[in-house]
């Protein structure tokens, strides 16, 4: 896959699960499946949320990027999306 491509994916990616856990968390989370969920959990997933949309706009803006930088854009964006998946139910 071309670097353009991939940074493209990810940023839209980043944007699209970032913006909805930023501008409604609680609503985001229920569409989800969670239910309850406590007030003290809005504020790290608005955290969570400023960072992806963060990185979304660092891949857009790296799109054309070439040289050196390309091989460190990969492992972030891999921690990245590992990072912010939701942990499941027990």
């Amino acid at each position: 896959m071309r670097p353009r491509l991939a940074l493209s994916i990810g940023a839209v990616f980043h944007l699209l699960t970032g913006l909805p856990l930023l501008l409604a968390p609680a609503q985001a989370l229920s569409a989800l499946g969670w239910a309850d969920i406590p007030d003290e959990m809005l504020v790290p997933l608005r955290d969570a949320a400023v960072l992806g949309i963060g990185v979304g706009i660092i891949d857009w803006l790296a799109r054309d990027a070439v040289g050196a930088p390309l091989p460190s854009l990969r492992p972030r964006d891999d921690w990245l999306a590992r990072s912010m998946r939701p942990v499941p139910k027990p």
